[in-house]
């Protein structure tokens, strides 16, 4: 019989809940199957993109089932796995930057991008003798021009961050750790 995980057609929790199953049948045979046996069941029953989190595992002293299947269930979940059979396996994933193009730092460590026709690189200043401005918006020669400091002068959107969500959907279920203890 094979206990090993298809991930291309199990989900991380369905695998889980299958081991559950056939362990219990073969202690309904009469053999006990220990703790150890059990983890190392568990432990080699799934696939190697899971080996980073079975080497953290294995490493720890007290090691219980219910660790194991609960922190294989939250790395399903962080390797995108998390989605359930009722959710087709779809979650959305959005990404948030708020950076104006243009504002970093270009290849020669220069601030800005590269010179091109038009916009603020074609302006230039000839009191302060600085290219991006015309002198009668030069904060040089017109120091009150100049935002104040940690406001942004009411324009919104200059601050440099990254935001990123992901969204899944599933239904509220049990554990399989919480199948398991009302099955014993």
């Amino acid at each position: 019989m094979m206990v090993k995980m298809d991930e291309a057609v199990d989900t991380m929790e369905v695998h889980l809940q299958r081991v559950q199953r056939l362990k219990r049948r073969v202690e309904e045979q009469g053999e006990k199957i220990s703790e150890n046996i059990y983890n190392s069941i568990l432990l080699n029953s799934v696939p190697e993109t899971y080996h980073i989190a079975v080497n953290i595992l294995e490493s720890q002293e007290q090691l219980t089932p219910s660790i194991i299947i609960n922190r294989l269930l939250e790395e399903s979940r962080k390797l995108g796995g998390g989605a359930t059979e009722n959710s087709g396996g779809k979650g959305k994933t959005a990404l948030l930057s708020n950076t104006k193009p243009g504002k970093g730092r270009n290849s020669a460590g220069k601030k800005g991008g590269s010179k091109t026709s038009g916009g603020k690189k074609d302006l230039h200043c000839g009191f302060c003798n600085n290219d991006g401005h015309e002198e009668d918006k030069c904060w040089t020669k017109h120091p009150e021009l100049r935002p104040k400091k940690g406001g942004n002068g009411g324009k919104r959107g200059d601050a440099k961050f990254a935001l990123s969500a992901a969204i899944k959907s599933a239904p509220v279920s049990r554990s399989p750790s919480e199948k398991m203890s009302e099955d014993e």
